[in-house]
């Protein structure tokens, strides 16, 4: 029959594709299916009550607290200084209101000189020299 192809192997080949196509597109399912499965159940969760997670929840704690407790020992010392500081200044403070009260009353009892000798005689008492 002068045919170009002949029809049996064009079947053969047809079902050969189906086939492929078919198994192609089992394993991609597949394939898809164990990669969710994978992702979604497959990351591991610890038991919150085993050993080794309490043991890292412990050392975890034990390096916090001491980070802790070494920083509030830090602050106790700088707290500790500055009160010393402010103790000092406040001492210093309380000499100095008592000395510019002394002045203040010092400064009132100022009565200005009636007398020309008597001007002279606080200025030699100042150390100027007067004529």
């Amino acid at each position: 029959m002068g045919q170009l192809v002949d029809i049996d192997k064009l079947k053969g080949i047809v079902n050969n594709n189906n086939r492929n196509t078919f198994l192609y597109i089992i394993a991609g399912g597949a394939l898809i299916i164990f990669l969710i499965i994978g992702f979604t159940v497959g990351t591991y969760h610890p038991d919150p009550n085993s050993k080794i997670v309490k043991e890292l929840v412990d050392k975890q704690i034990a390096d916090e607290k001491s980070k802790y407790e070494q920083t509030i020992k830090d602050k106790d010392i700088q707290i500790k200084n500055i009160q010393d500081q402010l103790d000092r200044s406040s001492k210093a403070t309380e000499i100095y209101r008592k000395e510019n009260a002394k002045l203040k009353e010092q400064v009132g009892k100022i009565q200005k000189p009636k007398t020309d000798t008597e001007t002279r005689k606080r200025l030699k008492e100042m150390g100027y020299e007067t004529f």
